[in-house]
């Protein structure tokens, strides 16, 4: 209220008014036995060390400023009433101006002090704010007592944290999203209309606000009983908030009447009706979800009683929309729901959480964004709060602090006083530990399929049958029924199935399972890591120790293994999260985890260049190879960008520079290198030393391929070196870079297979074939025949562009140098003449056949093979002596009648033998179109090409299926 009406309700107060306010201020002040001895005498002692004191507060209402003041009258007043009642001190209280002048006229043995107009503003502001809006003393004592102690109260407090940390949650109100539930005349359905939560307090009937667990209901309660203190109209009729809780009904056997007089103790005398004779009551009950459903009904019809009789009107939360509890209520309704937060609501409580550092609120807005946890939370201000408080405290974004986010959850929800009066306080690891065995359960069976009622009470009535439980005797199966409905955990789903309220949930108690009572089956959370529920329970299973060196061995064993691109995605991101929960195992093992999932990321890259290759996808048609590698790139550094991941990520960086420093040929490395030097240099973990090395001190960007990404690289994760990194990068794209431009405008399925695709996977075994198209099918076929299985070896073709038996001649004879003697290369030839010609061109001091056998060749000194295509019984006709008349090529592995319909063979002079197409666009056009066919039928007869190659590479048998 501005000043000059405050000034001016002051004038208008009868003394009586007056009284009335300063014992309410002066109780405030620690004075006892105030007591009104005249229209302008109160009188009260304080304490003052070990004695009492009696001061007497005399009021005026007149100004004593100028000349016509009236001195003596003043004096007479203090005096007469000072010797009347015994005091030495006396307090002048008026609600006008004394002046100074006056004041030093004023010469008594006693001890004046001087409350006038400003001072009493003052303390009226400091002790009874809201008396501006009304002077009903009584009332503003509750609605003091109100503000100051109901609306500070909250759950949060229960957790370990500072005092500070809790009074800045408090302050903290971002507006929920509320929806209003009304039925669609049409369609006799509900539907929800956005409603605006400060006009709630317009609504004249009873009104159930449903929202999930933790989605601030508590907080909007009492929310909306400080809107009636303080946005009530003092012209209208007050409205007296009254916040009921579990507690209070408990302690007051269910009955909500003594509930509401035992809140209302020490104010209008302890009784509802005292209240009602001046103001109206609104009574806030949050949540009744935890009582049994018979004391759920009691209170309801206790709550309808009284609105009927005594029109006090009430406002529910609860979890659930549908709470069976709306069966009891007779009159009209209004029914809301609190919608979860959304990301401005997010964006909102962090900066505020954070209002000195807007970094940190930045970093973990983006770090909550970037590694998708929003998705894997039910977002709500709990859970929010949880989370700001762990990075607030260990400065450790999220998904490291998961599990301690989800141990407070747990204390939080199933550690609250919702019981009911048949059960004692159960504890906690009992309830968690019926969860935890729930999940484990679940988590195990095909398709994760819940348990119905029946079938849930029967699990654990088996379970528990020969075990001591903290129950009473026969009280099982009402607690389990108690458990569904009132934790805010589990929930009915259809009214049947045992369902957890959200996957995190049932991932996070699978996981203290395992912890605490069953390790033996930690090799659930290692075979299943794929699985992306029971990886996020990997992820809650490692934040449970942080040092957990020999499950991070076998969980990166596991990923090293993984053979397709689903599980490389699954791979690269679980070991992403995985290494921040485990912050505190050794970093040599993290950096070897880090480094297996830098290369799975590498064999992801090579599967979407076969997808954009291949066409199927409409996202990637067309896609140049800069652009794909960017998609990866940018895949690997939104798991891995994470100080808890700082040290492993520059140990991995030492490693593949050094390597890259031995072969800068090797651009997969300088790729590696790269990703590696990005992420590290992000504003999150802020170490630019590794990128600018790799920019300045190497010969990095003399490759057209790693410039180009590199300059996209820069662009994208901008740090604060980003203008002179540009600028050292725009120096190596002047002139006429046609590589470069050629990366850049040319599609991904022109380049694949040739000398510019040239970052490649490091695999033991690697294909080379005469042409582009051969590596395209070949490829195509091992997937569709092991269920698109990433092939155990590299393929591509001989030479940059053009490929031809000739140059996988003069590849294989040269190559041997680059070859390690634990890596195997294999050359197929055509077995048709020009290729016959160049398997036999083989210099025979350095191939010899194998065996006796007549296809294949190996160096004398190293594992590099050659081999003609074998040809499959149904075109044995192919075979022939007379080397010129051979024509069997990669194509006719597929039947005449396919080959036919694309108008790939034409006659020869040789009956019933026909000759492939020699033509690039018709080999091109014809792999496109194979490459869109998934039926492995078409491409049984390529069995007998790779189990030729799996013998030669001595792979365990693998299971072709063609059918």
């Amino acid at each position: 209220m501005e000043s000059e009406k405050k000034i001016e309700k002051l004038k208008k107060l009868k003394f009586t008014e007056l009284a009335e306010l300063v014992i309410a201020i002066f109780q405030k002040l620690d004075y006892k036995n105030l007591s009104i001895k005249n229209e302008r005498c109160i009188i009260g002692d304080i304490k003052a060390g070990i004695t009492t004191d009696r001061h007497g507060l005399l009021l005026f209402k007149d100004a004593y400023t100028g000349s016509k003041a009236d001195l003596t009258e003043f004096i007479k007043k203090i005096t007469d009433n000072a010797e009347k009642y015994d005091f030495h001190t006396c307090y002048i209280i008026s609600t006008m101006n004394i002046s100074r002048g006056f004041k030093r006229k004023v010469n008594l043995k006693y001890n004046i002090e001087y409350v006038d107009r400003d001072s009493l503003i003052k303390l009226v502001d400091e002790n009874l704010s809201n008396f501006w809006n009304h002077q009903d003393i009584e009332l503003l004592e509750y609605e003091k007592y109100y503000l100051e102690n109901i609306a500070k109260e909250d759950e949060l407090k229960r957790l370990k944290i500072s005092q500070n940390t809790y009074e800045k949650l408090l302050n903290i109100f971002i507006e929920p999203r509320i929806y209003q539930l009304k039925e669609d005349k049409e369609s006799n359905m509900p539907m929800q209309i956005k409603y605006d939560s400060k006009k709630i307090l317009n609504i004249k009937t009873p009104a159930i606000i449903s929202g999930d667990t933790g989605a601030g209901k508590s907080t909007f309660l009492k929310k909306i009983g400080e809107n009636c203190i303080i946005e009530g109209d003092s012209k209208e009729r007050r409205k007296i908030p009254i916040y009921v809780s579990a507690i209070d009904l408990i302690s007051n056997d269910y009955d909500i009447e003594k509930s509401v007089n035992a809140i209302l103790n020490g104010f209008f005398k302890g009784n509802y009706e005292v209240a009602l004779e001046t103001s109206n009551i609104l009574i806030l009950v949050d949540s009744i979800d935890e009582f049994d459903l018979k004391v759920q009904k009691k209170i309801i019809v206790d709550l309808e009683n009284l609105y009927i009789e005594d029109k006090l009107n009430y406002f529910v939360a609860t979890r659930h929309t549908d709470s069976s509890f709306n069966d009891f209520i007779n009159q009209k309704v209004s029914y809301f729901n609190i919608e979860k937060f959304n990301n401005h609501q997010i964006k909102s409580f962090i900066t505020r959480f954070f209002p000195d550092s807007s970094s940190r609120a930045e970093n973990l807005i983006n770090a909550l964004k970037e590694n998708r946890i929003l998705e894997r939370l039910p977002i709500t201000p709990l859970s929010i709060s949880l989370i700001s408080i762990l990075f607030e405290e260990k400065n450790f974004e999220i998904p490291a602090t998961i599990s301690d986010i989800y141990d407070n959850f747990n204390q939080l929800l199933l550690g609250k006083a919702n019981v009911e009066s048949r059960f004692e306080f159960i504890d906690i690891n009992f309830k968690e530990r019926i969860l935890s065995l729930y999940a484990l359960e679940i988590m195990s069976r095909e398709n994760k399929v819940p348990m119905n009622k029946d079938e849930f009470i029967g699990y654990f009535e088996e379970y528990f049958s020969n075990k001591t439980q903290p129950l009473p005797e026969n009280k099982l199966q009402e607690f389990l029924l108690y458990l569904i409905g009132n934790t805010g955990i589990l929930f009915l789903k259809n009214g049947s199935y045992v369902q957890f309220k959200h996957d995190s949930f049932m991932e996070y108690y699978c996981a203290i399972e395992i912890f605490k009572h069953q390790r033996e089956k930690e090799h659930l959370l290692i075979n299943n890591f794929f699985d992306p529920n029971w990886q996020n329970s990997a992820i809650f299973y490692g934040g449970k120790s942080r040092d957990m060196a020999k499950f991070l061995e076998q969980i990166t064993d596991k990923v090293k293994n993984a053979n397709n691109l689903n599980n490389y995605f699954s791979g690269v991101m679980g070991i992403g999260y995985l290494l921040q929960a485990l912050y505190q195992t050794d970093n040599v093992l993290r950096k070897e985890s880090l480094l297996v999932a830098l290369n799975i990321n590498i064999k992801s890259y090579e599967i979407l260049t076969k997808i954009a290759s291949d066409e199927q996808v409409v996202t990637f048609k067309n896609a140049k190879l800069p652009f794909i590698a960017m998609i990866n790139l940018f895949f690997f550094f939104e798991n891995f960008n994470s100080i808890t991941i700082k040290t492993p990520l520059e140990l991995a960086f030492d490693d593949t520079f050094k390597q890259y420093q031995e072969n800068y040929d090797d651009s997969t490395l300088g790729y590696k290198s790269l990703k590696l030097a990005l992420t590290l240099n992000s504003s999150r973990i802020n170490s630019d030393s590794q990128l600018e090395k790799l920019i300045y001190d190497s010969s990095f960007l003399n490759n057209p391929l790693l410039n180009v990404l590199a300059d996209l690289g820069v662009s994208l994760f901008k740090g604060s070196n980003y203008n002179d990194l540009k600028k050292e990068i725009g120096k190596h794209f002047k002139g006429d870079n046609k590589v470069a431009s050629l990366l850049l405008d040319t599609p991904a399925k022109k380049l694949r297979f040739t000398g510019l695709d040239q970052i490649r996977s490091k695999r033991k075994v690697s294909i080379y074939t005469e042409g582009k198209t051969d590596a395209e099918i070949i490829e195509h076929a091992f997937m569709k025949l092991t269920q698109n299985s990433d092939p155990y070896w590299s393929i591509k073709s001989s030479g940059n562009l053009s490929g031809g038996a000739t140059e996988l001649n003069g590849f294989l004879m040269k190559c041997s140098p680059k070859v390690e003697d634990d890596e195997i290369v294999i050359g197929i030839f055509d077995n048709d003449a020009k290729g016959i010609s160049e398997f036999k061109g083989l210099k025979e001091n350095i191939y010899k056949l194998v065996d006796g056998s007549n296809r294949v060749k190996k160096h004398i000194n190293k594992n590099i093979y050659a081999i003609k295509l074998p040809i499959p019984g149904f075109r044995e006709q192919y075979v022939m002596q007379d080397q010129v008349f051979n024509y069997f090529c990669i194509e006719h592995y597929f039947d005449d009648q396919i080959l036919n319909q694309q108008k790939m063979i034409k006659p020869t002079v040789i009956p019933d033998i026909f000759e492939i197409s020699s033509s690039k666009s018709a080999k091109s056009k014809f792999s496109a179109y194979i490459r869109k066919i998934n039926d492995p039928k078409v491409f049984s007869n390529f069995r007998f090409l790779f189990q030729q190659i799996d013998s030669i590479t001595g792979i365990d048998e693998i299971d072709y299926q063609d059918e």
